[in-house]
């Protein structure tokens, strides 16, 4: 085997671990499950187009899926925001009050990363459009369902 094919496999090797950490960590597990049926499917489905957009990232080619796969992904973030807020964050305590904070900054910063790609990504800081992507959708299921949507369910029940 030559160096040059040597350093390719090897390259290869690695874009798989990264890619098969990302889809483990961005997989719906039914252990996730807060115990409101409407929400726990509408966090399913986004963890669902988080993984899609993972399993995209992997060919430089879907890069317009990966825009379509994403606005699909904010769109129906948004909408859970909105129920979540009106089913469960309604009486103005600090921790609500900061729950909605966080829902409102990601909205906006998904408005953001959907300007930019309707842009061409021109003036990122990161030329792969995937990249960020992937670490805004990380951060709305891994960060906010399982974290802060995890802490609110418990203060519910």
């Amino acid at each position: 085997m030559t160096t040059k094919e040597s350093e390719s496999r090897h390259i290869a090797s690695a874009e798989g671990l990264a890619y098969n950490t990302l889809r483990q960590l961005i997989h719906w597990d039914p252990v996730m499950v807060l115990g409101d049926p409407e929400i726990d499917g509408e966090h399913e489905k986004l963890f669902e187009l988080a993984e899609k957009a993972c399993k995209l990232s992997r060919d430089h080619e879907n890069a317009p899926e990966i825009v379509r796969a994403f606005t699909e992904f904010g769109e129906r973030l948004i909408q859970h925001f909105a129920l979540e807020e009106r089913k469960y964050l309604n009486t103005g305590s600090e921790g609500e009050t900061l729950h909605i904070a966080q829902h409102n900054a990601m909205k906006s910063e998904f408005e953001f990363i959907r300007q930019r790609l309707s842009q061409g990504g021109i003036g990122w800081a990161y030329e792969e459009q995937a990249l960020v992507v992937l670490n805004f959708m990380i951060g709305a299921t891994v960060g906010h369902v399982l974290q802060t949507d995890a802490h609110l369910a418990q203060q519910l029940n």
